[in-house]
């Protein structure tokens, strides 16, 4: 460092938590030897959780002393911990909305869009929620094009926060498959309606004993009226899905379901 004339040097380490243990553990060991210099810092982004795991995989606890090995570590070693939290709702529907809108919009468009609706986010940042009123008031042609991803959005942002725990990657990840089913069903000639096909991806997703019940019952043509007796309440029509019949998660999808194919 004197050599070289570096007065201060700050290090980025991103993604530690995908290596393996035995190398975030030689990581971190090669961090500390540069710390005891003074003028080098590092800045880790890491799942803690990952790195905890590995610390404890190299060292036992002490006997007889009530003490988190993990966590002692990082203590000494992390000054400033910076934990982010997981997106809410609103904040869900927002990255959904930008995803679906980037999608949809040409480069220009969407750099525009995006600087509007953060301009607009910054006047309100915890209570602000797209509106189709405020993308009208950006530009009603885009505002137009965009209608079925402002619904869309909205759809999906309570189930996937919940059920995804507001994480962005997975909501993307939801996405990309979502948009990759739709690619498929074209090449064969089949449309399919976005907000259906995200209601049908939500039980796949989050309730798979019920999507495979439901899969099975295709063949037989029952699907339609065990889904009929949860929609009106009829529970002497609910037979094979009987299991799933008191699942607040299940009824609220189902009427959720229900909303969506009127929509449609």
């Amino acid at each position: 460092m004197e050599e070289a004339g570096i007065k201060k040097l700050v290090i980025f380490v991103d993604e530690l938590d995908r290596c393996n243990p035995a190398t975030i553990l030689d990581t971190l060991e090669a961090m500390r030897l540069f710390l005891f210099s003074g003028n080098v810092s590092f800045v880790i982004g890491a799942d803690e959780r990952h790195v905890t795991y590995a610390i404890r995989s190299k060292f036992d606890d002490i006997e007889g002393i009530n003490m988190d090995i993990g966590k002692e570590y990082q203590e000494k070693l992390i000054q400033y911990p910076i934990r982010i939290p997981c997106m809410n709702k609103d904040e869900t529907e927002f990255y959904i909305m930008c995803l679906l809108s980037e999608n949809e919009l040409n480069e220009t468009e969407f750099d525009g869009l995006l600087k509007f609706l953060q301009a607009k986010r910054k006047q309100n940042p915890l209570e602000f929620s797209i509106t189709m009123e405020i993308l009208k008031e950006y530009d009603e042609r885009i505002a137009t094009k965009l209608n079925d991803s402002l619904v869309l959005s909205k759809q999906l942002s309570g189930i996937l926060t919940q059920g995804l725990n507001g994480n962005p990657r997975q909501c993307k990840r939801f996405l990309n498959t979502l948009d990759m089913r739709q690619k498929m069903a074209n090449y064969k000639n089949v449309t399919l309606k976005s907000n259906v096909l995200a209601k049908i991806m939500e039980v796949e997703y989050f309730q798979t004993s019920l999507f495979r019940k439901m899969v099975n019952l295709l063949g037989d043509n029952m699907l339609k009226t065990e889904l009929e007796g949860f929609e009106t309440d009829q529970e002497d029509k609910i037979n094979a899905l009987d299991p799933w019949k008191n699942e607040l998660w299940v009824k609220k999808w189902m009427k959720r379901s229900q909303c969506c194919q009127r929509k449609s």
